[in-house]
């Protein structure tokens, strides 16, 4: 009988096994046959995924009839097995991949990291100072971003989300706002790195009788390995008819949006939820766009990636490479402009009717920026025990920076304090953060069996640490959502702009001063447990990583990209802001330690935090003619200070 351990090597080695060379065979015997068969495999395309859905569907149905979860994984896997060369390979992989990331029984095992299973599909574009193609076509400003739309981090990332969240076969809490979301996020880091190059925000493509500026080139070895035929030129131009479709559907999302369509029916939490959900799931479209029958649009997203796509048959038709090509930002910003637009119609947010009764202090610095001593920062390596088992994060904080210290400013430099066994000790604390490059390895066999390697820059950061002073002028005790955001510092009243950092929970003692402790790998946004340096995690089958059995923990933004890159030399300015909200009031439950609970809480029956996704930067702010800035300084619960974030 097979145990665990021989399971998850099975799974492992499934994907692990080339992929480059069965679609390859695949494709040949496809048109040697004449079959009429999916021959380049979109998860955009609806009648892709309806066979991606039946073969999910055999997979579970083998699981259910099988004697016990061990027997069943083994006839999954002997199905799997079986299909090779029957059914186009990338469609059977990441129909067992949906299996797999929707298992809740008792077999563990993992899958292997996206530079495992399909390294041929994220070799970099930078091969070496001498040998430079760009991917990004006929734009030298696009190839100095190359870096970040080829991160293998950044592609799984995208990857496993639509895979947590597929657009077929199940329903989830929130999907189409999650889907909305979680694109706008990525959107504002793109934005983050394009601003350190001093090159253009990226630009919506939504008129689509102009032609795609910057082209597209394949990897360096076959073209991705039989992935693309061709490469886009710059200044393509869509077919004719699909710009008029294309066009006449935009026109009729933004008819529905400005005559009320998807207008809130009270002003509360869950209306807004709900209405986002059902304009972001008719776009996008998934299960929750049912519900718009209707809506002669339900699918622009995905049939916008399709078309886009056949152009050259292109990174752009499925999820593990969409992000490699410039196109797919541009696309997806006028996405992010159908809900900007949305949210645009609806009230500006009067924050002090459910702001709790606590407080941050506020001044200004020295530049006479907006300041808060309550914000505090410290490398973890400069935390005294930080890396105990156990360490009390807090306890260390009150007493270095509360009691008698409660009015110290600690914006930058080294302190002394006493522990609580009564020992003086030092902590250093930070205004600049930083970041640096590394370099990992790509290694596969290319069609010919020539082994192939190459060399990618990955970003790192040096981990950091928060240190919140908040005083809870309640008589009550107070659980509180700790909510952190940073923003480029010249586009701080761009609410689009604003990056989500962390999410969680807090219980504050009645009428206390209080030191709130949090480290950066436990960042809601970020994928659990956090990866500290891709280029050496997820490589080889190691049965101790078989003890995360829940796909979905896989999910969420990668840890080593959690800081945008900044600047070299003096550095680049974010604006750092904390706001705390009523947890009674927004929380449904308290967070696990599993997966990202900002972008990934498919576990959950209900998402999470009640509130719109993106809070408070979800709505416009000229409710008061005050604007962004200036309406969140005013607030009690909600503190901002400027730091750098540093490239060395």
């Amino acid at each position: 009988m097979p145990t665990n351990t021989d399971i998850a090597k099975r799974i492992w080695d499934f994907f692990s096994q080339p992929t480059a060379p069965l679609r390859e065979q695949f494709l040949q015997k496809a048109e040697a046959s004449g079959e009429r068969s999916i021959q380049f495999f979109s998860d955009f395309d609806a009648a892709h995924l309806a066979r991606v859905n039946s073969i999910w569907k055999t997979f579970e149905n083998d699981l259910r009839t099988a004697t016990d979860d061990e027997a069943g994984m083994n006839a999954v896997m002997d199905r799997a097995e079986s299909l090779i060369g029957h059914e186009n390979p990338d469609l059977l992989f990441y129909a067992l991949n949906i299996f797999l990331t929707r298992y809740r029984g008792d077999v563990r095992f993992s899958i292997p990291s996206l530079v495992v299973r399909e390294p041929e599909l994220i070799t970099p574009s930078a091969l070496s100072e001498e040998v430079r193609p760009e991917v990004a076509v006929g734009s030298a400003e696009e190839t100095m971003l190359d870096w970040f739309r080829e991160a293998p981090s950044i592609n799984e990332h995208h990857e496993h989300w639509h895979t947590v969240y597929p657009s077929f076969g199940v329903e989830l809490d929130r999907q189409g706002e999650m889907f909305f979301y979680m694109h706008r996020q990525m959107i504002a880091r793109y934005d983050a790195e394009r601003i350190a190059d001093e090159v253009a925000r990226v630009v919506a493509y939504d008129d689509f009788s102009k032609p795609i500026a910057v082209g597209y080139a394949a990897g360096p070895d076959e073209r991705l390995s039989g992935f693309i035929r061709s490469m886009r030129p710059p200044g393509t131009t869509l077919a004719q008819n699909v710009v008029q479709n294309q066009a006449r559907l935009l026109r009729a999302i933004q008819t529905d949006i400005d005559n009320g369509h998807y207008d809130l029916q009270g002003n509360n939490m869950v209306d807004e939820t709900n209405a986002a959900n059902r304009l972001g799931s008719t776009i996008e479209s998934n299960e929750h766009s049912q519900a718009d029958v209707t809506r002669n649009y339900i699918g622009y997203h995905g049939w916008g990636h399709v078309r886009i796509a056949e152009l050259n048959v292109g990174v752009m038709r499925t999820t593990v490479t969409a992000v490699r090509d410039v196109v797919f930002w541009e696309w997806h910003k006028g996405i992010d402009e159908i809900s900007f637009r949305w949210q645009e119609r609806l009230p500006a947010y009067n924050f002090e009717t459910d702001a709790p009764q606590v407080s941050l202090r506020k001044e200004r610095d020295a530049a006479n920026e907006r300041y808060s001593r309550d914000l505090i920062l410290c490398f973890t390596k400069d935390i005294p025990g930080a890396d105990a088992e156990g360490f009390d994060g807090s306890a260390l904080g009150n007493a270095a920076f509360g009691g008698d210290h409660w009015d110290t400013d600690f914006g930058k430099g080294t302190f002394s304090f006493r522990d609580g066994n009564g020992q003086e000790q030092e902590i250093r604390t930070v205004d600049t953060l930083r970041t640096s490059f590394r370099e990992g390895r790509i290694r596969y066999r290319s069609l010919n069996g020539q082994p192939r390697e190459y060399l990618y820059r990955y970003l790192v950061h040096e981990p950091f640490c928060y240190f919140i002073r908040v005083k809870n002028n309640s008589l009550e005790q107070k659980d509180v959502t700790v909510r952190i955001f940073i923003v480029p510092a010249e586009h701080e009243n761009d609410r689009t702009m604003w990056i989500e950092m962390d999410k969680f929970l807090h219980t504050l003692a009645p009428e206390s001063e209080s030191v709130i402790f949090r480290k950066d790998v436990e960042s809601s946004v970020v994928k659990k447990p956090a990866v500290l340096d891709p280029g050496t995690a997820n490589i080889d089958f190691n049965p101790r990583d078989i003890e995360q059995n829940d796909r979905a923990c896989d999910c969420g933004w990668p840890y080593q990209m959690l800081l945008p890159r900044g600047k070299r030399q003096s550095g680049m300015k974010f604006r750092l802001m904390v706001m705390l909200t009523d947890a009674s009031i927004d929380m449904i439950e308290q967070e696990d330690n599993c997966g990202s609970f900002s972008f990934c809480a498919a576990r959950a029956d209900a998402y999470p935090d009640k509130r719109p996704l993106g809070y408070p930067f979800n709505r416009k702010f000229s409710g008061n003619g005050q604007g962004l800035m200036n309406t969140l300084s005013g607030l009690d619960n909600v503190a901002f200070r400027t730091i750098t974030i540093k490239n060395c």
